[in-house]
């Protein structure tokens, strides 16, 4: 339950600390007093979006704080699978910097808020003014038949398996699609790979054949030279490098005796002497080897004018890349050749979804409608005893053809409040305090069947008045036998069946004007319930009828 709530600096509160105890309690104030700012304030503890224009002071920040006892409610599996640290006296907070920047914590731990949300709704049900409204959507209708059903663990693992099904019919679709392209361009990619993979493409082919190309374009050239090369080095006896070599060696071996540095410089010459001796007789070689071949050099030129073709064709640079090309040409139509497979084992997986999720929904189904008569015939009893004693409550089931984010279910409450009058959709006939009362009998009814800590009302008591006011009031008092029920009202009627009555008030400043909270004494509970009976002049038959109020049902 909520036992503690902190507030500082939002709206119109500065700082606000109250404590708050199990049973029921009610929250007064005139109109303006800030009530709401007490429930926008807790709204920001479940998710909900806040940004700096929320802060009093601008210049600083405002924290909300609330603190539940959870000892009795079986959460620590939450906090174990969040990596939180488990209290039983666990602390919420919401922190809003004057940048508007947000954080949230769970016992001093950082979480986001989808994880504050997550457990702020385990904890409280804040039933703000317009839920009223909510009661015409179809959501709000069926969250109210799946957590009296208890179907809601149910629903969950079938909206995992709704998620898997729709993510493998995704897949079926996107895989039908690449093979139906990949089938209207199998062609194209065919005729592609034929022009690359009959090429017989070699890596490093285009300079190789360059090189290849020059030298026989050049041959007669080459030739020459290698002779010349050769005759000045060796062919001609009388006159060639190394006949002169060999006379220069001789006159130094001539003058080594008496000529010391002589000795280095035949050894010089010895070896620039093995150097020359083995250039001629390459040159020579090379010389008799090299022919010219035109055959050799036309196919040569024409293996060079198909491979820059290709280059051109495929608009890149070298063969290398073309090879890549061929590889990727060659898995592409791999892939082709595969998709029958693939798409016989994802339709597979498709149809083995689809059996589970369609399993899935009709044990959802199913147990809904088992519970339906009973939530039904609880809430008939609430109405009646809400001054509605002709009243009928039906819950309308339309069946899907094809299961939906929910399940195969669609349901209507259609409601009567009056003798021979045929049921219809809640939106169509039923007046502001007639809803107000189906709402909070739905309330009633639920509170029996989940394990809630705390629900707030905010004015669910609102279009009704006098002896209804009262059964309200009484019937909010039995809810709080099982959980911790906190209401803000306007009527005396709901306020004197509370066991602890809170008054919010608002007081001025020269500077400014400030939303407090108190908690009241008897005494001052029955002066402020006496103002609900008689307004600001209180009478004494007002204060009488105020007592007698609550006197009334303090023994409850």
């Amino acid at each position: 339950m909520l036992n503690l709530l902190s507030i500082k600096n939002y709206a119109l509160i500065e700082s606000l600390d109250i404590d708050f105890h199990p049973g029921f309690s009610i929250i007064t104030g005139e109109t303006g007093a800030g009530k709401s700012i007490l429930i926008e304030a807790l709204s920001l503890l479940t998710g909900e979006r806040a940004d700096s224009t929320v802060l009093k002071d601008k210049n600083e920040k405002c924290i909300v704080e609330a603190g539940f006892m959870i000892k009795h409610y079986d959460l620590k599996s939450f906090f174990t699978d969040n990596e939180i640290e488990y209290e039983d006296n666990t602390i919420l907070r919401r922190i809003i910097s004057p940048q508007g920047k947000s954080r949230a914590f769970i016992n001093d731990i950082p979480v986001n808020l989808s994880i504050l949300k997550a457990l702020s709704d385990k904890l409280v049900d804040i039933h703000s003014q317009h839920n009223n409204l909510l009661l015409n959507t179809s959501g709000f209708q069926l969250l109210i038949i799946d957590s009296f059903a208890q179907t809601l663990a149910l629903l969950s693992q079938y909206k995992i398996l709704f998620a898997q099904h729709r993510q493998a019919f995704r897949e079926l679709e996107e895989l039908k699609a690449m093979a139906q392209k990949a089938n209207e361009n199998a062609e194209y990619y065919k005729h592609r790979y034929e022009k690359l993979s009959s090429a017989k493409l070699q890596p490093n082919e285009l300079i190789d054949l360059e090189s290849e190309i020059l030298l026989l374009e050049h041959t007669e050239e080459i030739k020459v030279q290698l002779h010349t090369i050769y005759n000045n080095l060796a062919g001609n006896e009388n006159a060639n490098i190394l006949t002169m070599l060999k006379n220069v060696l001789h006159a130094s071996q001539a003058i080594s005796k008496v000529y010391q540095p002589a000795a280095d410089i035949i050894q010089r010459l010895d070896s620039i002497q093995i150097e020359l001796k083995d250039i001629a007789r390459q040159t020579e070689a090379d010389a008799n080897q090299i022919e010219y071949d035109p055959s050799r050099l036309a196919m040569l030129n024409s293996r060079f004018d198909l491979l820059n073709s290709l280059l051109q064709y495929f608009k890149v640079s070298d063969v290398d890349l073309l090879i890549v090309e061929e590889k990727k040409l060659a898995e592409m139509m791999s892939q082709v050749d595969s998709y029958d497979i693939r798409l016989e084992e994802l339709q597979k997986k498709v149809n083995e979804s689809d059996k589970a999720l369609q399993s899935a929904a009709k044990d959802l189904s199913k147990s809904r409608l088992k519970h339906l008569p009973l939530l039904e015939n609880q809430v008939m009893k609430i109405l009646q005893a809400l001054g509605m004693p002709s009243s009928v409550f039906k819950i309308q089931h339309k069946p899907l053809s094809k299961p939906d984010p929910n399940g195969l279910d669609e349901f209507d409450f259609i409601f009567s409040a009056n003798k021979n009058v045929n049921p219809q959709p809640l939106i169509k006939v039923a007046s502001g305090g007639e809803i107000s009362r189906v709402m909070l009998a739905l309330k009633a009814v639920l509170a029996q069947h989940t394990q809630l800590p705390t629900i707030l009302f905010d004015e669910i008591d609102i279009g009704v008045s006098g002896d209804i006011a009262e059964k309200m009031g009484q019937i909010m008092r039995e809810m709080s036998l099982r959980m911790q029920v906190l209401s803000i009202t306007h009527l005396p009627q709901v306020a004197a069946c509370a066991q602890r009555h809170y008054l919010v008030y608002k007081h001025e400043t020269q500077q400014a004007t400030f939303s407090n909270i108190k908690l009241l004494t008897n005494d001052e509970r029955i002066t402020e319930t006496a103002k609900m009976l008689s307004g600001k002049e209180i009478t004494k038959a007002a204060l009488e009828n105020a007592r007698s109020l609550i006197s009334q049902h303090s023994t409850l």
